[in-house]
C-alpha cells in the first residue's frame, strides 16, 4: 500500500468521521418518518463498525439480520456476528438463507459463480422487507 494512502488513513479524525455518520442518520431517520435502521450484519469489520454507530444512539432503534447460508457459510462468522450481538445489545434475527437459496436454484441454470451473487441478492431482499414491513431505513456497508 502507498504511504501516502497510509498516511492519510491514519490522519484521519475518526470522532469527527462517527459523529458526522450518526447525525446522518439521525437526520434521515427523522426526515423520513421511519422508525430506525435495519443493516445486514456478516461478523466482518464493515457491518460490525456499523452495528457500534447504531449502538451509541440509536441502539433501541436498530434491527440487524444475520444471514449465513449454513451449506457455505463458516460456523465462526455466524458466531462473530452473534458476539456483535451480545456486545452492542441490538434487536437482531437469525435467517439461514440456505433453503431460500436452494429453491431459487430449482429453478435456474447452474453457474457457481452466479449462485454467489444470489445470496447477496437474497440477503438484500430480505433486508429491504423488513425494512418495508417495520419502516426501517437499509443501512449498506462495503467490503473493502
Amino acid at each position: 500500500m502507498n504511504q501516502d494512502i497510509i498516511n492519510e488513513i491514519k490522519n484521519q479524525d475518526y470522532s469527527k468521521i462517527t459523529k458526522d455518520i450518526e447525525e446522518f442518520l439521525i437526520k434521515n431517520i427523522e426526515k423520513t418518518n421511519a422508525k430506525g435502521v435495519i443493516l445486514g450484519l456478516s461478523g466482518g469489520i464493515d457491518s460490525a463498525v456499523l452495528a457500534y454507530i447504531c449502538k451509541r444512539n440509536l441502539k433501541e432503534k436498530t434491527l440487524a439480520i444475520i444471514m449465513p447460508d449454513t451449506e457455505i457459510t463458516p460456523e465462526s462468522e455466524t458466531e462473530d456476528a452473534m458476539k456483535i450481538i451480545s456486545l452492542t445489545g441490538i434487536e437482531y434475527k437469525l435467517i439461514d438463507i440456505q433453503s431460500i437459496v436452494k429453491e431459487y436454484s430449482m429453478y435456474l441454470e447452474p453457474n457457481s459463480k452466479s449462485k454467489g451473487n444470489l445470496r447477496a441478492r437474497v440477503r438484500t431482499n430480505i433486508l429491504y422487507y423488513y425494512a418495508n414491513a417495520k419502516n426501517l431505513l437499509v443501512l449498506g456497508s462495503s467490503d473493502k
